[in-house]
C-alpha cells in the first residue's frame, strides 16, 4: 500500500519533485522581495507623513508671519500719514505767519516719529522730504521671513507628494507580488502544462514588478536645499526694494545650490525683465517651466516677453497656452489679440479682441446676477489692455513715452493698418470698460456727441482774486495748481452723465475721477478746471498728464499737457 503521509517542507525541498523544489525556491525569493518592499513602503510612508506635518507647520507659520507683518506695516503707514499731516499743518502755519502753531506741530510730529521704526534710519531721514523706504521696511519686517517659510512649506509639500507617490507605488508592487505568489501556489496543485503556464505568468509579473521596484527605489527625490531657500528669500527681499543687481545675485546663488529650483528661475527672470534683458528673461522663464513650474503666470510673462522681442509667433503660442491653463483670464486673451495685431493679422486681432470683450461682459453680467461684483482685477486687465494698445500705437507712430512697452517699430507688420486698428479698438475698449464699471452693461451703440480737441490753459487772477485772463499752452511750469481744459461741444443734453479721468505718466490716478451731470446746454464752448487748489500745499507734479472725457460712459475725447520740472 502506498505511503499517504503528507510530505514535510524539507522533503519537498530536498527529496521531492524537481518542479516543486523550483517553485518553492521561487516562492521563497519572492517572499524575501516582498519583505524588502514592505520595509521600503513603511519608510516611504513615514517620510511622507513627516513631510506632510512639516508642510502644515510651515504653512501656519508663514500665514501668521504675513498677517502679523501686514498689521505692523498698516500701523506704520498710518503713523506716517499722521506724521505727514502734521508736517503739512506746520507748513501752512508757517505760511500763515503763526510760528507758535508751527512749533507745536513740529513738536508733535517729532513725538509721533518715535512710534514706529519706519520713521527712523535706515528707513527714513527726518531731515529729508522724501517718503520713507517702505519697501525696505516691509522686507526687513516680515517679507523675507514669510517668503522663506512659504518656500519651506512648498519644499515640504513637494517631498510629501513624492514620498506618497513612492509609498503608493510600493503598495502596488506588493499587490503584484501577492498575485505572483498565488499563481506559484496554484502551480503546485495541478499537473501537466498548465502548471508551467502558472509559473511563467507568475515569473513575468515578478520580473516586471522587480524592474518597477528598482526604478522607483533608485529614482532620486529632488529637494531644494535649505541654503537655496534662504538665498531665494533674500532675493525676493532685494527685488521688493528694487535692488535688482543684489536680487539677481541672490537668485543665482540659490540656483547654484539647487539647479532644479523653479521659483528661483522665475523670479530671476522677473529681475532680468526689470533690467531690460529680455533674452535672459526668456531663458529663465523657460527653465522655470522645464523644472516644473508650468503655470499661468510663467506662460503669461513668457508670452509677453516674446511679444516685446517681436517674436510674435512664439508670443501667440505661449499666450494661448496661458489661456488654456486659465480660460477665464481675460488678461492673457488680450495679449493673444495684441500679438496678432502686431503681427499684422488685422482681422484675427479684431476677432480676438471682440471675443475677449464679450467674455469680460459675460463675467460682469454673471457677477451682478449673483448679487456681487466682478473681481477688481478685471478692470486692471482691461485698463492694461488699453495701455498696451496705446504703447503699440505710440511705437508705430515713432512717439514712444518713457513708460512705453512695445516691440521694436521695425518688427511690427503693416504698421499703417496697425495704427488705424489700434485706435479703433482703444476707443471701443475704453467705452466698454467705463460702461461695464458704472452700469454693468456694454454701451448702447454710438454716442451722438461732438467734442473738439482739448486746449489747456492756466488762469490769471488780479490782486483781488478776479479772473482776468487765461494762458493757453501745452506745458506749464512746476508749481501750477490749476489747469483748465477748453473745448467746444455739440449734441449734449442737460442731465447726461459725464465721466472725467486723469492720468499721470500713463497711469490713472483714481482719486481724480469725477462723474457729474451736464448742465451747459446742447452746444457751445466750455472749460473744465482740474485743480489741487483746495489747499495751497499741493501742486501738479512734473510729467505728462492726460485728461479723458466720457459722455454716457462712452469715450469722446482726450488731451495731454506737460508740467515741466523746476530747475
Amino acid at each position: 500500500m502506498a505511503d499517504q503521509r503528507p510530505r514535510s517542507l524539507a522533503e519537498v525541498i530536498f527529496h521531492g519533485d524537481p518542479f516543486e523544489r523550483i517553485v518553492v525556491a521561487i516562492i521563497t525569493s519572492v517572499a524575501v522581495l516582498a519583505a524588502v518592499v514592505t520595509l521600503l513602503q513603511t519608510n516611504a510612508s513615514a517620510r511622507s507623513g513627516q513631510a506632510g506635518r512639516d508642510a502644515q507647520g510651515y504653512a501656519i507659520q508663514a500665514m501668521g508671519r504675513r498677517v502679523a507683518g501686514q498689521a505692523t506695516i498698516d500701523y506704520a503707514w498710518y503713523i506716517y500719514q499722521v506724521y505727514e499731516e502734521l508736517d503739512i499743518q506746520a507748513l501752512l502755519a508757517g505760511r500763515a505767519d503763526d510760528p507758535a502753531a508751527e512749533a507745536r506741530y513740529h513738536t508733535l510730529r517729532s513725538r509721533i516719529a518715535g512710534l514706529s521704526p519706519l520713521l527712523a534710519p535706515p528707513y527714513h531721514d527726518p531731515e529729508s522730504t522724501a517718503a520713507p523706504n517702505m519697501e525696505r521696511y516691509e522686507a526687513d519686517t516680515y517679507l523675507v521671513e514669510a517668503t522663506e517659510l512659504s518656500e519651506r512649506y512648498a519644499a515640504a509639500a513637494s517631498l510629501n507628494n513624492a514620498w506618497t507617490a513612492k509609498s503608493n507605488a510600493y503598495v502596488t508592487h506588493l499587490t503584484l507580488l501577492a498575485v505572483s505568489l498565488f499563481l506559484y501556489g496554484l502551480a503546485t496543485t495541478v499537473s501537466g502544462w498548465i502548471r508551467w503556464l502558472f509559473v511563467s505568468v507568475g515569473l513575468l509579473i515578478t520580473g516586471l514588478a522587480f524592474v518597477w521596484i528598482l526604478v522607483v527605489t533608485l529614482r532620486p527625490i529632488p529637494a531644494v536645499s535649505e541654503r537655496a531657500i534662504q538665498e531665494f528669500a533674500q532675493g525676493v527681499g532685494y527685488a521688493h526694494q528694487r535692488e535688482l543687481e543684489k536680487a539677481h545675485d541672490a537668485f543665482t546663488r540659490a540656483l547654484q545650490e539647487s539647479p532644479i529650483y523653479a521659483n528661483a528661475y522665475y523670479e530671476r527672470g522677473n529681475v532680468h525683465y526689470d533690467l531690460g534683458d529680455f533674452e535672459s528673461t526668456v531663458k529663465d522663464y523657460r527653465a522655470a517651466q522645464a523644472t516644473g513650474r508650468d503655470d499661468v503666470n510663467v506662460a503669461w510673462n513668457l508670452g509677453w516677453t516674446y511679444y516685446l522681442l517681436g517674436r510674435f509667433d512664439e508670443a501667440i503660442a505661449t499666450s494661448q497656452h496661458a489661456v488654456e491653463l486659465d480660460p477665464n483670464q481675460v488678461g492673457t486673451r488680450f495679449n493673444v489679440a495684441l500679438a496678432w495685431l502686431a503681427a499684422g493679422q488685422i482681422e484675427r486681432a479684431r476677432a480676438e479682441h471682440a471675443e475677449t470683450m464679450k467674455i469680460a461682459t459675460q463675467q460682469v453680467s454673471v457677477a451682478m446676477e449673483k448679487g456681487g461684483k466682478p473681481p477688481a482685477s478685471l478692470w486692471t486687465y482691461m485698463d492694461a489692455a488699453v495701455r498696451d494698445l496705446e504703447s503699440l500705437l505710440d511705437q508705430v507712430r515713432g512717439e514712444p513715452r518713457s513708460w512705453t512697452e512695445a516691440p521694436p517699430r521695425e518688427l511690427v507688420v503693416n504698421p499703417s493698418a496697425v495704427e488705424v486698428t489700434a485706435g479703433e479698438i482703444i476707443t471701443e475698449l475704453k467705452s466698454l470698460t467705463a460702461a461695464l464699471e458704472y452700469t454693468g452693461k456694454p454701451p448702447p451703440g454710438t454716442v451722438a456727441v461732438s467734442v473738439s480737441a482739448f486746449e489747456f490753459a492756466i488762469p490769471t487772477y488780479d490782486e483781488k482774486g478776479n479772473l482776468i485772463g487765461r494762458t493757453i499752452a501745452t506745458s506749464f511750469p512746476e508749481g501750477t495748481d490749476k489747469v483748465l481744459a477748453l473745448f467746444d461741444y455739440s449734441g449734449m443734453r442737460d442731465g447726461q452723465e459725464v465721466l472725467w479721468k486723469l492720468y499721470h505718466e500713463g497711469w490713472e490716478d483714481p482719486s481724480w475721477r469725477l462723474v457729474e451731470k451736464w448742465s451747459l446746454g446742447e452746444s457751445g464752448g466750455a472749460q473744465k478746471p482740474f485743480s489741487l487748489s483746495y489747499t495751497n500745499a499741493y501742486q501738479f507734479t512734473p510729467g505728462e498728464f492726460k485728461i479723458e472725457m466720457y459722455v454716457g460712459y462712452q469715450f469722446v475725447q482726450q488731451g495731454t499737457f506737460i508740467i515741466e520740472p523746476g530747475e
